[in-house]
């Protein structure tokens, strides 16, 4: 069976293949596949919706392709020409149809279900690669040439390899082609593109797998078991032509069963449907395409007044009263269907009831196709019901006008187009805004003009970037009717349609005038405060007393030789003091904290280039409402400027002073 290792392949026979009887199973094979893909989308779709018509496109899907895949290999077989006689055992040719089946069958599952780890991925391309070898080899022995078939092993080992990877290689495109088209059916173009894919993966394996077949002469008699060698060519052709014309049966046979098992599922959801409507308060009738009443529901029954015998049968325009038949009969006439122009547009009209009075109501027709033919279900809501979700409306218009009258802000909406025309604004802006609805949304014009020069483009710029950001807050001055410029906060959120497209603006504008000035004032106050407390060569700090935290502003590197994050604690700053002058500032420290006074001390401190600095500071405590201290604020100032120690004080050690101020 297989080769020895070091076999003489001299005397082996050369085969040689009809490139055109290979081509044709190519495209035979690809066609096949096509077909095969198709039903694999069919099966994808109605998976959950009908198991049992997912199964039958399974089973029809896996015939197909693995009649294709069989037929490749079928005709490789017949293409291959030899110098000796060759004939087919035809038990052995239909039995390698088994491993193309479950391989196909396989391949359709994989290829429709959810998405798979990366170790189940490698299983399927293994068992797929394993079948592949499995039935071209089958197909090998399918072969009775006058001749010995040897094997070589290594070349059996390389076609299951290559069976692998191009397993893997075509569900990869597949699944690409999937993953692009979120699930839906590629074009035909691309489905053909797959479909070349497929078969040309498994015509390249049968290539590899016959690169390790050779076939050496044989003393043993011969006896022909099959006549397909007579002609080759017209086997091939018939072969084909039987295998693409069943593949092609089969699929339009599923999908008729497949359009049958649809049409089944809607009547018996449209049957559902009208049977739940059955328990509606709203009046439901169902009507033929001349009018004729089918049905009508219990409501429909008390609405009227008449049995449910003796309306039924009846057209359905003697429910309208003589006067109303007379105003719409030009239009019911020249319809078709009993209510004519009335379909798909709902209608306030005047019905009459057995007692002879008259009541007014919504009707809306909507056209039903049943099996049975067209039908029409009317749907009649009492303008009682109508009356009441009107009110209601009314009322909550009326609580929405109070709540906005209320409100400190106007609210907006504008239409996210060229130049943001305004659609609504709220009746409140002339109370605090100074100008009507009406003016302000007469234009978009108008509103930008009242914006102060100096926010224009910052102003312009935001409402075109708010496309982007969909929602944000800015601060811009408008002018007032006086002539004066106010501040105003405007809060604006961009909503988006169906499709994620900006469509409406809606904002609300609130003045901050009082608020803004005092914040604008408080921060050139602190602006001045600081550059005082600069050119004095003062600084200010503010001990917070639970934290320990200390904050310090104006010119602390002049007083400290320190930025002012090297104290920005209590005991960091404590260390920068003199040892000989701690022990009185934590004694003053105490003091204040305990007895609630105010202090005044001078004390040195120590720079970083060892010498020292006379230090005077001034300060007292702040309280909270329960008159608890919860901060101590002070000022920091050099007593003399330039005055510094550049000897260290006899009393103390200089290395050990820069070990405790550092």
């Amino acid at each position: 069976m297989f080769l020895e290792k070091f076999a003489n392949l001299s005397s082996a026979y050369k085969g040689q293949f009809d490139l055109q009887i290979i081509l044709l199973s190519l495209i035979v094979a690809t066609l096949t596949i096509y077909l095969a893909l198709r039903i694999s989308h069919h099966m994808y779709r109605v998976r959950k919706l009908l198991p049992w018509l997912a199964h039958a496109w399974w089973m029809a899907g896996a015939l197909v392709m693995g009649a294709g895949i069989w037929l490749l290999y079928f005709i490789g077989l017949l293409a291959l020409s030899l110098p000796v006689e060759t004939n087919l055992y035809p038990e052995y040719a239909l039995l390698y149809l088994v491993p193309a089946v479950v391989g196909a069958g396989l391949l359709l599952r994989v290829t429709s279900g959810s998405e798979l780890s990366l170790t189940r991925r490698w299983a399927i391309y293994g068992i797929l690669g394993l079948a592949m070898s499995v039935m071209q080899y089958a197909g090998i022995f399918a072969l009775h040439p006058n001749a010995e078939i040897k094997l070589a092993l290594s070349w059996c080992v390389l076609t299951l390899i290559a069976a692998v990877v191009l397993s893997g290689l075509v569900l990869q495109v597949w699944w690409h082609c999937q993953s692009s088209m979120g699930k839906r059916l590629p074009s035909m173009a691309g489905l053909l593109f797959c479909s070349l894919i497929f078969s040309s993966a498994a015509l390249a394996v049968q290539q590899i797998a016959m690169s390790s077949v050779h076939f050496f002469p044989s003393d043993s008699d011969w006896t022909p078991v099959y006549g397909f060698t007579q002609d080759p060519g017209l086997a091939s052709w018939v072969v084909a032509i039987s295998v693409l014309a069943f593949s092609l049966l089969l699929y339009l046979a599923v999908r008729l069963g497949h359009q049958f098992a649809i049409t089944e599922m809607v009547e018996s959801g449209m049957t559902e449907t009208l049977t739940a409507l059955e328990d509606s308060s709203l009046g439901v009738i169902t009507t033929d395409s001349f009018g004729t009443i089918k049905s009508l529901n219990q409501a429909a029954i008390d609405m009227f007044g008449y049995p449910a015998v003796r309306i039924v049968g009846e057209n359905c325009l003697n429910l309208l009263p003589l006067r109303i038949l007379k105003t719409y009969k030009s239009q019911i006439s020249s319809s078709g269907p009993g209510l004519g122009s009335l379909i798909n547009r709902p209608h306030d009209l005047v019905f009459s009831k057995a007692d002879g009075t008259e009541f007014s109501a919504e009707l809306a027709i909507s056209p039903l196709s049943r099996r049975s033919g067209l039908e029409f279900v009317a749907v009649i809501r009492p303008n009682s019901a109508l009356k009441q979700a009107e009110s209601k409306l009314k009322g909550l218009e009326k609580k929405l006008e109070l709540l906005l009258s209320v409100s400190p802000g106007t609210v907006y909406t504008r239409k996210v187009s060229h130049g943001l025309p305004f659609v609504y604004v709220s009746p409140n802006s002339k109370k605090l805004l100074g100008y009507s609805a009406e003016s302000i949304s007469s234009t978009a014009e108008f509103w930008a003009g009242l914006v102060h020069p100096h926010d224009v483009d910052r102003f312009g710029a935001d409402c075109w970037l708010l496309r982007d950001k969909l929602k944000e807050t800015i601060e811009y001055r408008i002018k007032s009717p006086d002539g004066s410029y106010r501040w105003i906060s405007d809060s604006r959120h961009v909503i988006c349609d169906e499709s994620g497209r900006p469509g409406l603006l809606v904002g609300c504008w609130v003045d901050i005038h009082e608020q803004k000035v005092a914040s604008i004032n408080r921060e050139l106050n602190n602006q001045r405060m600081v550059a005082s407390l600069n050119y004095a060569n003062m600084a200010t700090w503010d001990w917070i007393i639970d934290t320990g935290e200390i904050k310090w502003s104006g010119n602390v590197q002049v007083n400290l030789g320190l930025p002012h994050s090297e104290a920005a604690e209590f005991e960091s700053f404590i260390r920068l003091i003199h040892p000989d002058d701690r022990p009185t500032i934590k004694a003053a420290f105490r003091n204040s904290l305990l007895a609630g006074v105010p202090f005044d001390m001078e004390f040195r401190v120590c720079w970083p280039d060892a010498t020292t600095r006379l230090l005077h500071s001034a300060g007292g405590l702040m309280f909270d409402e329960a008159g608890n201290p919860t901060h101590m604020v002070g000022v920091l100032r050099e007593v003399i400027p330039e005055r510094s120690l550049r000897a260290v004080p006899s009393t103390t050690n200089v290395e050990e002073w820069k070990a405790t101020a550092g």
